[in-house]
């Protein structure tokens, strides 16, 4: 496992959580960007796989944002040093040096920094992206490698002002795994989710291809209790259940979503435990428009006591991966004590999970880990869903994007149905 680390902004702890610095959005001025690559590979990455999974990680974010990069080769190998402020140029890069091998000495286990340098308005005028020259980058899977397409598609999303998500399914998740956790290609952060583009839209806009289809979501939690806790708003789609977005409520209990997709949504307000202080607020968001809601929060009867997902005898906090049409075990560890009161539902018509499947594994060390049946319709579309949690009746908690069905083959499944 790795965290990607980055320099010199303000991060969040919930979902897509663009970078600020001194209260400013911090965004490239220009809508058009120069990034150059080195020709320097190193041990396992030629120059030339560099370059072309350079491309393919940033088409994806410009389909999304409707930010156009330009990007070349160049001899530079050096990240440009925090003190220096930079040198304007904006460089990808692999090259074992002193000055890029430096970055990963307090932890050599991390793949890639994504370094910025911005003016007093927040305007980034410079972003260089070094991957670890010591780390094994794949692409084509390898049990455990780093995958360097998925590797560059997130640290791109820095590159351009994205801190992490907690949506465990999304490109940005402050976390990815090497290939082969759950015994699976560690593939599926090259694929954007709804919440990465959601986040990109809030601090570019929408892109003009569809521009006519995006509205916008402001509110307020009206009941402060909770103030100077971590809190967080989530949506999900009310036909098909993904996790679209999710950000967090400010101090004053205000959020607010940019350049939303038309739609009917759910909204779900949580702590940052996941304990759920609202449920199941319906908002529709109309093309053009700023849809302004007051929600209501109190505290759940009891807390969330699920942190962990697991499959194939492995608990982690990624995603787990699954294809549509097959039935899945999967694995949920909890604080405390094994309860048969414990229940998981997904929000979306086409996950269903099979209560009378819920089996204890083991415990240790006051921790619990529990077994579950899903079956994933085979009309279940791309995307990323949550679990909520629910102790007998009340539903506690929630749980956004653990699972993903994307492009990844998941062969792990029970049956067809």
């Amino acid at each position: 496992m790795f965290s990607c680390a980055g320099f010199t902004f303000v991060s969040s702890a919930f979902a897509y959580a663009p970078r600020t610095a001194g209260g400013s959005l911090l965004k490239w001025r220009s809508q058009q960007i120069v990034i150059s690559v080195s020709n320097t590979g190193s041990e396992h990455v030629s120059a030339a796989d560099l370059e072309n999974a350079v491309r393919k990680s940033f088409r994806k974010w410009s389909d999304a944002s409707g930010v156009e990069f330009v990007i070349k080769r160049t001899s530079e190998r050096d990240v440009s040093s925090r003190k220096s402020g930079g040198d304007g140029f904006s460089l990808v890069t692999i090259a074992p040096t002193a000055a890029n091998m430096l970055l990963f000495e307090a932890d050599e286990n991390n793949s890639g920094v994504t370094r910025l340098f911005f003016d007093k308005k927040g305007r980034i005028v410079e972003a260089d992206i070094v991957l670890n020259p010591s780390a094994l980058f794949t692409v084509d899977g390898s049990r455990g490698s780093f995958d360097l397409e998925s590797t560059l598609t997130h640290e791109a999303g820095h590159f351009l002002g994205l801190a992490h998500s907690d949506v465990r399914g999304a490109t940005m998740y402050r976390h990815q795994g090497k290939n082969g956790v759950f015994n699976l290609p560690g593939t599926y952060p090259r694929t954007l989710a709804s919440d990465d583009m959601a986040g990109i839209r809030h601090i570019y806009g929408s892109p003009r291809k569809g521009r006519n289809s995006f509205g916008s979501l402001s509110g307020a939690l009206s009941n402060q209790q909770f103030k100077g806790r971590d809190r967080s708003v989530w949506l999900e789609s009310a036909s098909t259940g993904t996790v679209v977005a999710g950000v967090e409520v400010r101090a004053n209990g205000s959020f607010s979503f940019k350049s939303l997709p038309v739609g009917d949504y759910f909204l779900i307000a949580t702590l940052g435990d996941y304990s759920i202080i609202n449920q199941g607020v319906g908002v529709s968001i109309e093309a053009g428009r700023e849809k302004r809601v007051t929600v209501q929060s109190k505290r759940s009867s009891s807390p969330n006591r699920v942190r962990s997902f697991g499959f194939n005898g492995q608990i982690s906090n990624l995603a787990v991966p699954v294809e549509a049409g097959h039935r899945y075990t999967v694995y949920a560890k909890i604080n405390g004590e094994f309860s048969d009161r414990l229940r998981l539902e997904s929000g979306s018509p086409g996950i269903s999970v099979d209560d009378a499947s819920l089996a204890f594994v083991y415990e240790r060390k006051g921790e619990t880990v529990v077994s579950f049946e899903i079956f994933v319709s085979a009309f279940t579309g791309r995307g990323e869903y949550a679990f909520s949690v629910y102790d007998g009746f009340s539903e506690v908690g929630y749980l956004p994007g653990v699972l993903i069905v994307d492009e990844v083959r998941n062969p792990w499944h029970s049956a067809f149905f």
